[in-house]
């Protein structure tokens, strides 16, 4: 796996929350379940995650959660190199149920939140590789149509994108290239941009930049307009969000 920093380290609880399907294109998300129980779908299967289940989702892997009651989690999300350029081919994710796993994952959530989670040079211990793909990126996706769209995304997400910009950087028809990215990441277009605006809003928001800056320089035209989407798909306002992952 190529990787540079550790963008999250965290302990979060939500109650009676539904995110919707989305996906992380710049990281992948190592999670522990503490307390609580909700519902994952990845690969097309839902599964129940109860306390001491821990999951790996990989960069550009489409999901949903839906919490009834109530879910704490610890997440570490690491960063990739290349995001723009492919996923981890078809590998969706993992359910581990391990109690050895989830030990390590303590040990090493507990070390990063002893040095300080934002900006640490990435990784992931080595008993978690059986776990992961050999190959995590490809080359091929850079110079496919949708490649090339991701790309585009990527360089302009902070910008007014419109769907017209996406299909002409694919040399597709609109609705050619709509059916070709639902049928390659199970979202929309324009969710993958908004899930590559909160992503970069969470990466400033650790960072400690002010809550005006970081929705204008995340592509949202008010802070009402980056509260709500914010929201919907982390699951809390932004300053929740920021009293969780700087004070934790």
């Amino acid at each position: 796996m190529y990787y540079s920093e550790i963008l999250e380290c965290g302990k979060f609880t939500y109650r009676k929350h539904h995110f919707p399907w989305h996906l992380h294109p710049n990281y992948w998300s190592f999670s522990l379940t503490v307390d609580g129980s909700a519902e994952l779908v990845f690969a097309g299967r839902p599964i129940t995650v109860k306390a001491g289940d821990m999951v790996i989702i990989p960069p550009l892997a489409p999901h949903r959660t839906v919490v009834e009651d109530f879910f704490t989690y610890k997440i570490i999300r690491v960063s990739v190199g290349n995001p723009a350029l492919g996923g981890a081919g078809r590998f969706c994710g993992h359910l581990v149920r391990d109690k050895r796993a989830a030990v390590v994952f303590h040990h090493w959530y507990e070390r990063l939140k002893a040095s300080g989670s934002a900006g640490l040079p990435g990784g992931f211990p080595e008993s978690f590789r059986p776990y992961l793909p050999e190959e995590s990126f490809g080359e091929a996706a850079g110079h496919s149509p949708l490649g090339q769209a991701l790309a585009y995304m990527h360089e302009n997400f902070s910008a007014p994108v419109q769907l017209e910009d996406l299909s002409r950087a694919a040399f597709l028809s609109s609705s050619h290239f709509q059916r070709l990215f639902k049928q390659e990441f199970s979202i929309s277009p324009m969710r993958y941009i908004q899930s590559l605006r909160i992503d970069k809003a969470k990466e400033l928001i650790i960072r400690g930049n002010p809550m005006t800056e970081v929705a204008l320089a995340t592509g949202f035209y008010d802070q009402s307009h980056f509260n709500k989407y914010f929201k919907m798909l982390v699951g809390m306002r932004p300053s929740a969000y920021s009293a969780v992952v700087r004070n934790d």
